[in-house]
């Protein structure tokens, strides 16, 4: 659906209970706005089936997955890959011991 303002949405859906005015009148009345017939009709249909234009509540993914014992999970295992690659690169230095310094640099940048 196209992204209308609070306000457009308030006008919307005045001139539809009020006026009866439908997408396509919309779209011919406010030719500045830039609204689309398609989700004009998005809309109005929205409308009619729940009385509102309004997000309904509980819509869209849940935050839920946020919890503390979720982020020191995450934070733990981003940690251990850190550590991983730190004792690898340092056995990668060890390894090339005779080689230039600048191999040793791009090894553990």
């Amino acid at each position: 659906m196209g992204v209308f303002s609070k306000e457009d949405r308030i006008v919307i859906s005045q001139l539809y209970i009020l006026k009866g005015y439908g997408a396509k009148r919309l779209v011919k009345e406010f030719p500045t706005k830039d609204w689309k017939v398609r989700s004009l009709n998005k809309l109005l249909h929205k409308l009619r089936e729940t009385g509102t234009t309004d997000r309904q509540i509980g819509s869209g993914r849940p935050r839920s997955v946020r919890t503390d014992s979720n982020i020191s999970t995450a934070s733990e295992s981003v940690q251990s890959w850190k550590d991983a690659l730190q004792t690898h690169c340092t056995s990668l230095v060890a390894k090339s011991a005779d080689r230039p310094a600048s191999l040793k640099l791009l090894l553990c940048a």
